[in-house]
């Protein structure tokens, strides 16, 4: 039996996690757990992830940075939280496969939040708008959405010539 541990913590530049002199870097993974087995580090809510912890072993949904402080509590410079779905595709009669998609990242640096989500096509699994929103030096939110059109939603796909002949 092989245990699995979802967080890992690294302390760079010493040996020692329990007095890092340079800070921490703790890094939390989909790795398998057992629906029935709480992992180090909880799930983030809203993720179809936390209940495929098979099909997204190895991704990546939460990151802390600390840095060092003598004999107080140490401080938290960085997070991210990443929230992923898993979708499911029959691969004939191999069976079935899976792949992950983060549909929202959300970072704080130095106390200022943001949050980056993406919204996915559900017939090609292509990003079709991704939204982040940022809050700025006054306090109030900036946002900035991308909508991705793709060729064939232009232009019809059967087309014999290239666009670009004469």
């Amino acid at each position: 039996m092989v245990p699995f541990f979802n967080t890992v913590t690294t302390a760079p530049g010493t040996s020692s996690v329990s007095t890092p002199t340079n800070g921490t870097q703790a890094q939390a993974f989909y790795n398998g757990l057992a629906t029935n087995e709480p992992p180090t580090t909880a799930y983030p809510s809203g993720a179809t992830a936390s209940a495929h912890t098979l099909a997204a072993f190895g991704a990546l949904y939460q990151e802390t940075i600390t840095k060092a402080a003598a004999g107080a509590t140490p401080e938290t410079i960085s997070q991210t939280k990443s929230v992923q779905t898993v979708a499911q595709l029959q691969l004939g009669s191999a069976g079935i496969g899976a792949y992950t998609r983060t549909t929202s990242c959300t970072t704080t640096l130095d106390g200022v939040p943001s949050t980056v989500d993406t919204s996915f096509s559900e017939e090609t699994g292509f990003p079709e708008m991704v939204t982040t929103q940022v809050v700025n030096s006054d306090g109030t939110t900036d946002t900035w959405a991308t909508l991705y059109t793709y060729f064939w939603t232009e232009y019809d796909p059967s087309r014999s010539l290239n666009l670009l002949s004469p």
